[in-house]
């Protein structure tokens, strides 16, 4: 990320920067951590795209809105340690659509439901909720998807410690062209001064 594009970057309207503190403060700590961490890599990759400096704000907003759903879901549901009851997974289920419905009642916000309903669609149509693929998936969803997937893997988890950078990066490069859209996935890659070539390619 270069500073002449941060200075492309057109600021975030003082109203949406309210908004979205409103809702992150109804997140814990580590929520609100793990979305900031999503937003910088979505920045990252956003500007690697060469997008445009009002579809890059977009993205920027819906990375620290993405959970916002989370909100609707019992702490204990959602940060334990093993592995998730049937219930307790299709309650996790429902945070894109819960978040969605929530940005979208706040007029400053609805700009990035779109964003937030379809951040865990996967490139080949096997994500939720909408079971979107390929290029049927907003280019900013995309971003988010690759940049909350990598944010998770390199952080503590309450069910699993985190992965290595490295392995957190190969888990990108077997993902590309399946979970994670292939140019987006060798963007990100790229940026971080990576090898971009997915595995088995």
């Amino acid at each position: 990320m270069t500073v002449s594009s941060a200075r492309r970057r057109p600021p975030i309207p003082r109203q949406v920067s309210a908004a979205i503190r409103e809702l992150l403060h109804r997140l814990d700590r580590a929520e609100q951590l793990h979305a900031s961490d999503v937003s910088f890599y979505a920045l990252m990759i956003g500007e690697s795209l060469d997008l445009s400096p009002d579809l890059i704000r977009q993205i920027s907003c819906g990375a620290l809105l993405h959970d916002i759903g989370k909100i609707a879901i019992p702490l204990g549901d959602r940060d334990h340690s093993g592995a998730m009851t049937a219930v307790e997974r299709l309650n996790m289920l429902t945070h894109p659509e819960v978040g969605e419905a929530m940005v979208s009642v706040h007029p400053p916000l609805a700009p990035f439901a779109d964003l937030v309903r379809h951040h865990h669609e996967r490139f080949d149509g096997h994500g939720y909720p909408d079971g979107l693929a390929g290029g049927a998936i907003p280019i900013g969803a995309a971003v988010l998807a690759i940049s909350e997937a990598f944010a998770t893997m390199i952080t503590e988890q309450p069910y699993r410690h985190a992965r290595t950078w490295h392995q957190a990066l190969d888990e990108i490069r077997r993902g590309s062209g399946t979970q994670f859209h292939p140019v987006v996935a060798e963007t990100f890659l790229i940026a971080l001064g990576e090898d971009p070539t997915p595995i088995g390619g």
